[in-house]
Parts: C-alpha cells; sequence; structure tokens
C-alpha cells in the first residue's frame, strides 16, 4: 500500500476534535473519575458478600440443604 510510511505514535498526543471553549487539553495528566469508581465497586462488593451470607445462612438455617444454585 502505498501510505504505509504513515507515523502513528502522533495519535495519542494530539486530540481528535477541539477542546470546548474554555477548556484545555491536558494529556499529561487528564481528569479521571477513578477514586469514584473504587468507591462504588468496593460498596457494590461488600453488599453482595452481606446478600450472599444472608442467602447461605438461610439456606443452611431453614432448608437444611444447599442447592446447585448456591454454587
Amino acid at each position: 500500500m502505498a501510505g504505509s510510511d504513515t507515523d502513528w505514535s502522533l495519535l495519542d498526543t494530539i486530540p481528535a476534535l477541539p477542546p470546548p471553549a474554555g477548556v484545555q487539553s491536558n494529556f499529561d495528566n487528564p481528569e479521571t473519575r477513578e477514586d469514584l469508581a473504587k468507591i462504588v465497586v468496593g460498596l457494590t462488593y461488600g453488599l453482595m458478600l452481606v446478600f450472599l451470607a444472608l442467602r447461605i445462612y438461610t439456606r443452611i438455617r431453614i432448608t437444611n440443604s444447599l442447592g446447585v444454585d448456591d454454587c
């Protein structure tokens, strides 16, 4: 192909579109919501463990058996 000498390494240093008015592009230290995502995942995981423990406790205590769906 004739265009195979294209340098694609520039794509991670230039924006695809110009930023909105009043916004500066920041490729070195971009804004992130990583901390919020970690909090949400941690809370969801904690709730899941509580509900799993309640289900297993209820199945053992009330029905005295665990089913295939509990695996």
